[in-house]
């Protein structure tokens, strides 16, 4: 949960350079084949409930007011539209499934189980629709 801290410690700043550079480099070899990066942001399991994600944020004896379960897909937006990479962050839309009583995650897995692979893949269909990337 350090990512979704107020102010990042150390290692998660350091992670987001790490990332920038790879993001960077993996950009300009898209950029060079002319084809193009698009990166798909898949939320952890405690993102997509505020209840789930302060339950586990107190379990670890931190205060919630501190942290910020949207702040890594927001960090990651900004870094994409920087290096102009095409993006679609599945956050809103698995929290709204969530809050429907959907589940999308393998119980103590954190992997999508069926029905959280339709909603992604179904997403991911409508965004590459939309960007006229397919028909």
């Amino acid at each position: 949960l350090n990512f979704c801290m107020e102010n990042d410690p150390d290692d998660v700043k350091q992670g987001w350079k790490l990332l920038a550079g790879v993001l960077e480099t993996m950009q300009g070899y898209v950029v060079d084949a002319e084809a193009k990066l698009y990166v798909v942001f898949i939320p952890q399991y405690v993102q997509t409930s505020q209840s789930i994600f302060e339950r586990s944020v107190r379990k670890y004896g931190h205060d919630p007011a501190k942290y910020d379960m949207g702040k890594p897909n927001i960090e990651l937006a900004k870094l994409c539209r920087k290096l102009g990479i095409d993006y679609l962050d599945l956050l809103p839309v698995l929290k709204e499934e969530t809050s429907m009583g959907n589940g999308l995650y393998c119980p103590r897995d954190g992997h999508w189980n069926v029905e959280g692979h339709r909603i992604a893949a179904r997403e991911i269909g409508r965004d590459m629709k939309k960007r006229g990337w397919i028909k």
